[in-house]
């Protein structure tokens, strides 16, 4: 298993997995969906088959797996700051996003914060501001209407990684915090939606490389939404929200290949 390691920073202890790469190539940050489990056992499948020349940096902010708990404020601006914090401890390379679901807007309000960092941003199915209205539409509710004749273990395994080890599995029971009331994430949870806002008006470099993959049904939302600009790839694919659970090969080469013509190395 990957040795995990540990920054103090200014608001407390976060853990994190660097796995290394060629030493001038960009090094891409990972961070998985809204939850309390290790962002490296929730993205190591799609990250173990993107070009090994990139250093990959798996980031579990305060209050997800072994980091610490923390009566911060979970203000965008102040979770921004200790990923910041962190990235620049262990590396100083310029950097890309590869963030699934609620990342995909702390993406965004890094690249913002700090431009000159940020080469690119790629999204598995990224939270937007429009979001939560999707929910409620026809077209979701079709969508998804393959689950309702799932049992509770079938759809269980949606999240679950096949490929990990039984070690693994023992890793991510033991590690993995529950979002109760008080936490850090119930406290994040209920900034959600003020910090989406917020992060969806502040002004974009519409000439930044960004690369979605989305299910057919939410494309109008992407192509207007806060990730939209001039140098914006979709990339359509049936499946659910875990996109890199059902087809990681096929989303590791249009990484790759969208690596090498943006980031050109």
């Amino acid at each position: 298993m990957v040795a995990k390691q540990f920054f103090n920073g200014c608001h407390g202890k976060m853990s994190y997995v660097k796995i290394e790469g060629k030493k001038d190539f960009p090094t891409i940050i990972f961070m998985d969906g809204f939850g309390g489990a290790s962002n490296y056992l929730g993205l190591k499948n799609i990250a173990k088959r993107i070009d090994t020349r990139y250093p990959k940096l798996f980031i579990d902010r305060l209050g997800v797996c072994e980091s610490d708990e923390t009566d911060v404020e979970r203000t965008w601006e102040n979770i921004v700051f200790e990923i910041h914090e962190l990235i620049k401890h262990v590396e100083q390379n310029p950097i890309l996003f590869f963030a699934h679901s609620a990342n995909g807007p702390l993406a965004l309000a890094y690249q913002h914060a700090y431009p000159e960092d940020v080469l690119g941003i790629i999204g598995i199915e990224p939270t937007t501001k429009d979001g939560e209205f999707l929910f409620q539409t026809k077209a979701y509710k079709e969508a998804i209407s393959w689950m309702d004749k799932l049992s509770p273990e079938e759809r269980n395994q949606i999240f679950i990684d096949s490929e990990w080890t039984e070690n693994e599995k023992l890793e991510e029971e033991r590690t993995a915090k529950h979002i109760t009331e008080g936490s850090t994430l119930f406290n994040e949870y209920l900034m959600g939606q003020k910090n989406l806002q917020s992060i969806s008006q502040l002004p974009k470099n519409k000439n930044l490389p960004v690369l979605i993959f989305l299910q057919p049904f939410r494309e109008k939302e992407y192509r207007c939404s806060e990730y939209a600009g001039n140098n914006t790839t979709y990339i359509l694919l049936e499946g659910h929200h875990y996109l890199h659970r059902v087809h990681p090969d096929k989303i590791a080469k249009e990484v790759t290949r969208w690596l090498n013509y943006n980031v050109g190395y």
